[in-house]
């Protein structure tokens, strides 16, 4: 179970990435788009095109952890993905 600390920000892409980034790709993404630091603790949420994937990447003051969930039969229900310029905290 993931438990948010008080203060903590949650970032969503609004633009879709390919679900198959690790770790390190997605942390690059966090410094580029979001401006943050992938250490900070704050919650990054990535969403792949078809929406039936999602990847959470945070920081748990002893590395990074990544929670992944593919959905059989449904999306998930996100903002319009668009292009990365359009990224945000939301």
């Amino acid at each position: 179970m993931l438990k948010i600390k008080e203060g903590t920000k949650i970032f969503v892409s609004i633009e879709p990435i390919d679900a198959r980034k690790s770790i390190d790709s997605l942390a690059c993404l966090v410094q580029e788009k979001f401006n943050d630091t992938p250490q900070s603790g704050n919650l990054f949420i990535f969403f792949n095109k078809s929406k039936d994937k999602v990847k959470v990447l945070y920081w748990d003051e002893i590395g990074f952890a990544l929670h992944y969930k593919r959905l059989e039969t449904h999306r998930f229900a996100v903002p319009k993905l668009t292009n990365m310029s359009h990224m945000g905290n939301h």
